[in-house]
């Protein structure tokens, strides 16, 4: 039994030796793949290096086609890639313009893509209204866009153009799904497009009957109706003109009678344009 014992002891001890000597040998090993990969990225950094420095000396094409020819081979090994593009939030932008844009290709060494730069590029699209750009290793690029909501079309210069609540122009292209949408005459209609919708919305059943909105002088705002009413608000206070129209719809259901124009540019009084019928002769009738 003892022996047994003994013997038992001494293979358990081996056991323990072989094991201990498997994880020194495997400490070396993950080192050296880390040493490795470390080696590879600075290599690929080296060969960046040397491309900019021969573009800016202006040494000779072979060479820098050469060291070129390194870089995306080395790159290539490690499969350090562009292998894919994805991208989130793109509803209104064309795949084939965003790819542009971001300026990629498969088989692009992905350490050589920047991803600042490329935000950059793409805040400079009209519907975008803000991105993010990320390198995500060993292959892929990811994109996150958050797009421009139209606000308004504006029209100035005969043409038109859809631009967001911050006045900035998205596109020279009105789809069929945007013709509804308020149209803001003038020059400078898309600097205070924010504040004159913020302003309609304190009204939003007054709001749903206004079509155009024409910028006046650079300093206030005439409104047309559906009805085909004109709307004059005053320079100041144009908010507080505004809520009065309101409370007139609803009190007297003013917009309903037979008028032409509101005008509300001066403080504490209104002035109506009364509708005149024409009125037809018949023959035999004096005039």
């Amino acid at each position: 039994m003892r022996r047994n014992r003994d013997e038992n002891t001494s293979k358990n001890a081996e056991k323990i030796r072989s094991s201990q000597r498997e994880r020194a040998l495997m400490v070396p090993l993950r080192a050296k793949t880390m040493l490795l990969s470390i080696t590879a990225l600075v290599i690929l950094v080296s060969c960046s290096a040397g491309i900019a420095v021969i573009r800016y000396t202006g040494a000779g094409n072979a060479l820098f086609e050469a060291v070129n020819q390194i870089k995306k081979n080395t790159a290539t090994t490690l499969g350090l890639t562009i292998n894919e593009v994805l991208v989130t939030g793109r509803n209104e932008i064309s795949r084939s313009k965003l790819i542009t844009i971001l300026n990629v290709r498969r088989g692009d060494p992905i350490l050589e893509f920047d991803p600042h730069a490329a935000r950059e590029r793409l805040l400079s699209i009209g519907w975008v209204a803000d991105a993010d750009v990320q390198r995500r290793l060993p292959n892929t690029i990811y994109v996150r866009i958050t797009e421009q909501k139209p606000a308004a079309i504006w029209q100035h210069n005969g043409k038109f153009k859809l631009i967001a609540r911050n006045g900035k122009v998205i596109s020279k292209k009105i789809s069929t799904q945007h013709r509804a949408l308020k149209v803001l005459v003038g020059e400078d209609a898309p600097t205070y497009a924010a504040e004159l919708i913020k302003m309609l919305e304190t009204e939003h059943d007054l709001m749903k009957q206004v079509t155009h909105a024409t910028r006046v002088g650079s300093r206030r705002w005439n409104l047309l109706l559906k009805q085909g009413i004109d709307v004059r608000l005053p320079a100041e206070h144009a908010e507080t003109a505004w809520r009065y129209l309101a409370t007139l719809q609803r009190n007297h259901r003013i917009l309903q009678q037979e008028i032409r124009a509101v005008d509300l540019r001066v403080p504490n009084r209104l002035t109506v344009q009364v509708l005149h019928k024409k009125t037809s002769t018949r023959a035999g009738d004096e005039t």
